[in-house]
């Protein structure tokens, strides 16, 4: 899943970290580069855009390099088959998939540092790989031990979406603020709509409404923090309450929620948005490329970053999808030069205009339904980690914990008040069977 500085300063800084980079040499074991067969697995379906972006970057580098990638395409259990690989003499070199699943592979020992692909040029270009990409892109890519864990491809955005024509017709603008959001949806119900879709048998779709909220009102990294409290007693912040009561005021406000929201079972949820049941969705980058088969006719998609809350603080959540490399491969340093060979702009290029996504490169425009989100990146004072990392960095507690305590209260199931003695409490068992 990252645009996001502004580019005097991002240039600069990118030039001190390929200076440093390239410092730092090679992490994890080494191979030579002319091994002529690279295993790759994939977390793309054979036919997905991305796929046939990257089968095609496969065969032209195989043409001027003579060396070969094997490549499966595994679809989103990539890891959990590379996790299971792992036990056996069978592993990939090459793998992608998210920051955060990437990141989880590095700190359990799957995945070895990739700094030395940062400091590699872009062939056919007169910059490395880290001078293209900026350095708030890569800013939560480090695992535990201090080295990158990946090279990112493509950016992942957490934004409010609408369709542009619904907002007009219904006589309201893009919110700025919270308040002015729950205005909007006096609106959209006006007008026979919903304020807003979702699927609510996902859980971490849920949680993008509070985890929204708590970074406006607490900032980033406040969630990462308080789950890591074992006390528990962190989450009885009067600030943690006001976003978890901001929160019950839309999900109670009558008929703003898409009615059975709370089953719903992708993508029932953001299909019925994209045909305009509803004002909103609160979704990932993917959200335009994966309606456009089902939108209404002329649906203009269009985003906002999440609103603000009265003396907040405004900031962007991003992840990425990008390349790791395991630490058993076999052909290393291959991988490292396929993965350089992949950042150039023609293949971001490519990914832009053929798989509809954010190149990782701000050099490279976003295509036209994702321009606002790429706006978002670049004006973002601050870019955030996705879920604040906590599914990663505790993914049992995520699952267990905040996430069963989130859908009770985005469900109107229970009260702001004791949403947050609930989190105390089981917080609190959960670290103490934990330790």
């Amino acid at each position: 899943m990252r645009k996001r500085m502004r580019i005097l300063a991002a240039g600069a800084a990118a030039a001190v970290l390929a200076g440093t980079l390239a410092a730092c040499g090679s992490s994890g074991s080494m191979g030579t580069e002319d091994s002529k067969t690279i295993t790759y697995w994939s977390t793309w379906n054979k036919g997905e855009p991305q796929q046939q972006v990257i089968q095609q970057a496969i065969g032209s580098f195989t043409k001027e390099t003579g060396i070969k990638v094997r490549a499966q395409f595994s679809g989103r259990q990539v890891m959990k088959q590379v996790d299971t690989a792992n036990n056996t003499s069978k592993v990939p070199d090459l793998v992608d998939d998210s920051s955060e699943s990437l990141l989880s592979a590095a700190n359990s020992g799957v995945l070895q540092g990739v700094d030395a692909v940062y400091g590699r040029s872009v062939p056919g270009e007169s910059k490395t790989v880290a001078q293209v990409i900026p350095p708030a892109s890569v800013k939560f890519l480090k695992d535990d031990k201090g080295q990158y864990a990946l090279v990112p491809y493509q950016t992942l955005v957490t934004s409010l979406w609408f369709n542009d024509k619904m907002m007009q017709k219904i006589g309201a603008t893009p919110p700025k603020t919270f308040d002015e959001l729950l205005d909007t949806c006096g609106k959209a119900v006006a007008h026979g709509m919903a304020c807003v879709a979702d699927d609510g048998t996902i859980p971490d779709y849920n949680a993008y409404w509070l985890t929204q909220l708590v970074s406006r009102y607490l900032g980033p990294e406040w969630i990462r923090k308080a789950a890591a409290d074992k006390t528990g007693q962190t989450w009885r912040d009067p600030k943690f309450l006001a976003a978890a009561q901001a929160l019950e005021k839309l999900v109670k406000g009558k008929g703003n929620m898409l009615s059975g929201y709370q089953g719903s079972k992708l993508p029932a949820g953001q299909q019925a948005w994209s045909q305009n049941k509803a004002l909103y969705l609160l979704m990932g980058s993917w959200a335009a490329s994966d309606t456009k088969n089902y939108a209404a006719s002329g649906f203009d998609y269009d985003s906002v970053t999440f609103p603000s809350v009265p003396n907040g603080q405004m900031s962007v959540d991003s992840q990425s999808v990008g390349f790791g490399i395991t630490k058993k491969a076999k052909n290393p340093a291959a991988a490292q030069k396929f993965i350089a060979y992949f950042m150039s702009k023609r293949w971001m290029s490519e990914l832009s205009s053929k798989a509809g996504v954010i190149p990782s490169r701000p050099d490279v425009p976003a295509p036209a339904t994702l321009a606002s989100v790429q706006k978002q990146l670049a004006d973002a004072p601050v870019v955030t980690r996705y879920l604040d990392g906590v599914p990663s960095i505790y993914p049992n507690y995520w699952t267990n914990v905040f996430d069963v305590a989130d859908d009770q209260l985005f469900f109107g199931e229970t009260s702001p008040e004791k949403f947050v003695d609930k989190l105390v409490s089981s917080s609190k068992s959960y670290w103490a069977s934990h330790s």
